[in-house]
Parts: C-alpha cells; structure tokens; sequence
C-alpha cells in the first residue's frame, strides 16, 4: 500500500514521506516536527494515521503497547492546523478515530480542516484497496471530495470544519440560550448579580433581568467571535440568522 502511494506521489507534484512509529514519543516528535514544517514551507499537508484505535484509549502505538489519547492526539493537530491556515487534512485509518470530532470546543482552533475518518472499526482489506485509489486519484485530479466520494465513502465519514462548527454553534445556542437551560442559566445570574450587593427591589430586578436576557441573546458579533478564533481567521459562510432557521425547523 505504501509503495503504491509513494508511486503516485512521485509522478505528481505532490511529496510524500512514509515514518514508522514505535511508540509515544516518536509520535509527539514527529508530530512537532511537521509543525514546524507547516510553519516554515506554508505547506498544506495529509497526514494519515495508520494503525490500531480504540474509542476509549486512543491511538494504539503497537510496537510499544503505549497509546496516545484521541484528546492528546487532537492537541497536536490542533498546533499543525493553526500554522497551516486551517489547510490541514487529516485521513484517520485507524478504527473509531472519528473520536477526534467529540472534542471539538467553540473557543479552540479546529484540530484540522477536513477529517476523514471511520467511527467504527475498518477492514484491513479495506485499506489496502481504496487509500491507493483514493490517493491516486486526489494527485490526479487534485479533487479530495471526488476521491473521497469513489473511494472512502462507504466507511469514513467526511468531516468539514466550517460543518463541525455550524453543528456546535447550534448545540450551544439550543442547550445555553434557548428554553429552560436560558432561563436557567439568567435565574443563576441574577442570583450573582445581587450576591455582588444589588439593591433586591423590583426596578432593579427588572433592570438586571432585561440586560441578563439581552446579554445572553446570541447575535452576528458572537458568531463571528467564535468563527475567528474557530476556524483559524477564514470567514464563516453562515449567518447567526441561518443558524436560527436551522433550528426553528429542526424541532
């Protein structure tokens, strides 16, 4: 499989490098090190992680019996991604390694740009047929949607960052500012804002209510807050209206 690759690479302009991880801290010096690369060459690299996954213990280094966690694994794609300009791939060929999406954090750089990666396990066989196809037509035809539709479609799922964030943008609002966890959540501050000495009279329980709720109100500058920070400086394609109408019509 790696030499198939290899091949088509060579014929390309695409490079390509093929390292054997023995355990733990190869994999963190390596990872620092494409860092590095991505920071200096403005590259826009692949990285496919071959091997063995568990959804609970992470990345399964085999020669050592050692693991690195999905958590401890996103942390370092986080820093690749972030010196890339949000250009990074990633192909998770180890089983359940769409792990990789549950720790996704609003006020956090996306660990990569696409994800594409199974959330159960993958057949062995499976690999050694479609990643050489898959790759050899993305050097073709430059075209990672098209390689990934032929090729991958059938086990991984293809994660886009500015996807990732729409979904948790839209967590967030539904679970902290909409319904009972709102008016929770303005019952809780109110109770803090008169802890802090507040004079608890009606006029100002109105005063404090009516600034909590205009304060907790998702709007336009929110989104685009979190979408800087997000998804590393590249504009967001939806608006916080978009994402209302996406709700109002999900329930």
């Amino acid at each position: 499989m790696v030499e198939d690759v290899e091949q088509f690479a060579h014929q390309s302009s695409f490079s390509f490098c093929y390292f054997v991880i023995k355990n733990r801290a190869d994999l963190t010096a390596l990872l620092t090190q494409i860092c590095s690369w991505a920071a200096e060459k403005q590259c826009r690299p692949i990285i496919v992680l071959d091997g063995h996954g568990s959804r609970q213990d992470g990345l399964k280094l085999s020669d050592s019996g050692e693991t690195i966690t999905w958590a401890e694994l996103s942390e370092h794609l986080q820093w690749i991604n972030v010196e890339t300009g949000n250009n990074l791939c990633v192909i998770g060929a180890a089983c359940y390694s769409l792990q990789a999406i549950s720790l996704i954090k609003l006020n956090a750089p996306t660990p990569y740009f696409v994800l594409l990666a199974p959330e159960q396990e993958v057949n062995v066989g499976f690999l050694e047929k479609n990643l050489p196809a898959f790759f050899k037509l993305l050097f073709t035809t430059n075209s990672l949607k098209d390689a990934y539709c032929h090729y991958l479609s059938s086990t991984f799922t293809y994660f886009h960052c500015e996807k990732l964030f729409f979904r948790t943008m839209a967590i967030y609002i539904q679970n902290q500012c909409k319904g009972k966890a709102a008016a929770q959540r303005r019952e809780r501050l109110m109770t803090e804002f008169f802890m802090d000495g507040l004079p608890n009279n009606p006029n100002t329980r109105k005063l404090v209510r009516d600034k909590i709720k205009k304060g907790l109100k998702p709007t336009q500058d929110i989104l685009d807050g979190y979408a800087k920070i997000f998804l590393i400086n590249r504009k967001c394609s939806f608006t916080m209206d978009e994402l209302f109408d996406y709700l109002d019509n999900f329930k």
